[in-house]
């Protein structure tokens, strides 16, 4: 007889596959649907609805499926929910915004439309809201900040449309980093490992996958033959900024969703990389919550 453990916590993976290998080890998520990523081994699938919550490998022997009648059959304290509460708070402006970078409890960056952003430095007591000279018909749909002078925005849209922007000064001057050259490139997320190596994802128009490195903050290049090769127009979701995510150490996932989705993957700050395909049918953003535990 085989015997399996009770689901406790998100953050207690389930081990329990008669055999597996660790890799192959789902993950239960509070009964909410999702993917997790376990190094990024191929064939992971979805499990169809809320009755069969795990995402399982495909490769998973028959034996592992009597998992799921037990997991609901076992008793489990069921965790407890958390108090949020929400305090309504003026922007200082009327646009849309559209991502969000806290560096702490009282310094937080957003930015948006309109070329906008806003931040706070006293927890969200006061904000105070500006314009980038020249981007005022910018959308800027990423924004990641350092602390409460330094912060980067990425603009998108075709061309030249596409930037990035810093500031060392809390908003009131910006310089210029990069624009777009290429008629067909389309810039949608950045994330850093520090304050001056970072990473930018765009979507493709040749035969690799768009990416770009700063290694001091200022100058970008791109990053071509290390990167993969790409589908036919594959391209990242410029979605708040979380197209792409990075850990200490040179680890980074950017998320392609279009067409189908893919996780591409480095862990030596971009110098080689490799692609997963996931089987959900369009994804937009990637998290990771350590090293290994992933969800798209």
């Amino acid at each position: 007889m085989h015997h399996f453990p009770c689901i406790r916590h998100r953050d207690r993976p389930l081990a329990a596959l008669l055999g597996s290998t660790p890799h192959e080890r789902p993950e239960v998520l509070n009964g909410q649907i999702g993917v997790t990523f376990h190094d990024f081994v191929s064939g992971y699938r979805a499990a169809p609805d809320l009755a069969q919550i795990l995402i399982t490998p495909a490769s998973m022997r028959p034996a592992a499926l009597l998992l799921l009648p037990a997991l609901f059959a076992c008793a489990s304290v069921p965790p407890q929910p958390r108090t949020i509460t929400a305090v309504e708070q003026s922007s200082g402006t009327q646009v849309l915004l559209i991502a969000v970078s806290p560096v702490n409890e009282r310094v937080v960056w957003a930015s948006g439309g309109g070329g906008t952003f806003v931040r706070t430095v006293d927890g969200g007591d006061t904000w105070k809201a500006g314009t980038v000279k020249g981007a005022e018909h910018l959308q800027f749909r990423d924004v990641h900040a350092i602390d409460a002078d330094n912060a980067y925005v990425l603009s998108i849209g075709p061309a030249d449309s596409s930037r990035i922007y810093r500031t060392s000064d809390g908003g009131a001057t910006w310089k210029l980093l990069i624009r777009n050259a290429e008629p067909k490139g389309f810039y949608d997320c950045m994330a850093f490992w520090d304050p001056t190596h970072g990473i930018a994802m765009g979507d493709a128009f040749d035969d690799r996958i768009y990416m770009m490195q700063t290694t001091d903050g200022a100058h970008w290049e791109r990053i071509r033959e290390q990167a993969p090769r790409a589908r036919p127009e594959e391209g990242f979701f410029a979605a708040s900024g979380t197209c792409v995510i990075t850990r200490p150490g040179g680890l980074a996932w950017a998320a392609a969703g279009t067409p189908g989705s893919r996780v591409v993957h480095t862990s030596d700050y971009g110098k080689t990389w490799r692609a997963d395909t996931v089987a959900v049918k369009q994804i937009a953003s990637v998290s990771f919550r350590d090293d290994r535990n992933g969800m798209v």
